[in-house]
């Protein structure tokens, strides 16, 4: 098989931003398509943020079935949704995203996170936690 000069063998699309699904931020409360990273917590650990949820249901420009997903991840009390920038700001319990500099646009922090090598670093940092993780959980039952 030759390959043509010139012709790219794979790209990688440019994601975009209104591909996402509207999601809230638990810490600064605003509802946008922006990337999020997803905390996880145990259960009850989260509280539900009632006048957050009435909000979600009182904006019209929100679907119904938007209405009633974004109500869901506010009242889930296993699971946080974070702007990374949001996230960076009130301390990001993996670090990974403090690799996102300050000041970019939602649509910037998606293609980073998509098309640049960043997406191994949050990898090796997850994989990192994960392990951490485990060390302790198998410790503890020592």
């Amino acid at each position: 098989m030759t390959v043509d000069p010139g012709v790219p063998v794979a790209t990688v699309a440019t994601p975009s931003i209104d591909n996402h699904p509207n999601r809230i931020c638990d810490v600064c409360g605003v509802v946008d398509r922006g990337p999020r990273h997803q905390v996880g917590y145990t259960p009850g650990t989260v509280p539900v943020n009632v006048a957050q949820i009435k909000s979600v249901i009182a904006n019209p420009d929100l679907t119904d079935d938007e209405k009633a997903s974004i109500s869901a991840d506010i009242a889930d009390t296993e699971l946080q949704l974070r702007h990374m920038d949001c996230c960076t700001n009130v301390g990001c319990p993996d670090g990974s995203c403090d690799l996102i500099p300050n000041g970019m646009t939602q649509q910037e922090i998606l293609t980073k996170i998509v098309t640049e090598p960043v997406q191994d670093q949050f990898i090796a940092l997850q994989e990192a936690k994960n392990a951490a993780i485990i060390a302790t959980t198998a410790a503890e039952g020592a």
